[in-house]
């Protein structure tokens, strides 16, 4: 699949190799994780051959997010190994090229390669934000650089939620945004575009493009800068949002008997998608892998 190399114009595909059939683009779906646990929190290693992800323990698996040991799956050969004894929880945000992971623990964020899981660095953020620790979202990795983390949160009692940057490499943390959204959203390119569940929004000339497709989670394609991953709650699928074109192309993702879908994220070179489905059936949740048909 080569999201990264295409350019959509009035519904035609020009020089790229993704086919599209009545607007939706078109591939192949891979369970990657047991299907008698609960998983969730995938995260790609920097070559895109192997993901990792949690498979929550207790209950059978049946805590989508809970605690567990990590797993590995292996593209090329097609196999799914435990990995550690050790229960993580993890599930913040994996950064766009893949090996390294942000979590939160006791007030604080953590930074670990994946892999070995060794601590990378960590932040404390300002009292503020650990006296509302409840509603903070993120962190989440800069589309541009591993040193750069975004985080929002809200104080009690305001509909105020504030969007913060932070340098790693100086420890510098500034208010860059004020918003009344309180659910999720995704830094993107430059530095200067952020995706919220209804809008992208330029931190540089505050234009906004209207994002109206139900969004529960956001991914932009880490090697095309004009490629947002949208994944939905309306129809259980995801959809490829152009934000020159601003025009979304369905992404004919959605396994059966799924009734939501959830941590979709780009693969480093943008050419698979990873994301975890809930089931209708027991409400366990797996974790696919989406390659688009050529």
């Amino acid at each position: 699949m080569k999201m990264s190399r295409f350019v959509i114009w009035g519904g035609v595909v020009i020089a790229g190799a993704l086919l599209l059939s009545c607007d939706t683009i078109q591939g192949d779906l891979r369970l990657i994780s047991s299907e008698s646990f609960g998983s969730h929190s995938p995260v790609w290693t920097s070559d895109g051959k192997s993901i990792y992800f949690v498979v929550a323990s207790g209950m059978g698996g049946n805590i989508p997010y809970g605690g567990g040991p990590v797993w590995r799956f292996d593209l090329g050969a097609n196999n799914l190994t435990q990995i550690t004894e050790e229960e993580f929880s993890y599930g913040d945000d994996s950064s766009p090229q893949g090996d390294y992971i942000l979590k939160g623990e006791d007030g604080k964020w953590v930074m670990l390669q994946v892999g070995t899981w060794e601590e990378i660095i960590s932040y404390t953020p300002p009292q503020q934000v650990i006296d509302n620790w409840g509603s903070v979202k993120g962190p989440k990795f800069s589309y541009e650089s591993n040193n750069v983390i975004y985080y929002s949160y809200c104080d009690n009692g305001t509909d105020s939620v504030y969007i913060h940057r932070v340098n790693l490499e100086d420890i510098t943390d500034e208010r860059i945004l004020t918003r009344n959204v309180k659910r999720g959203f995704a830094p993107g390119p430059g530095d200067t575009l952020i995706a919220f569940i209804d809008t992208i929004y330029n931190l540089n000339n505050k234009e906004v493009i209207p994002v109206t497709l139900g969004a529960v989670f956001l991914d932009w394609n880490p090697t095309n800068p004009n490629e947002l991953l949208v994944s939905t709650t309306n129809d259980k699928d995801m959809y490829l949002f152009d934000i020159q074109t601003q025009e979304p192309q369905r992404i004919n993702a959605g396994p059966p008997k799924t009734y939501n879908i959830d941590e979709a994220k780009f693969s480093p070179d943008g050419d698979k998608i990873v994301f975890t489905a809930r089931r209708n059936s027991d409400g366990l949740q797996e974790v696919w892998l989406f390659e688009s048909s050529d």
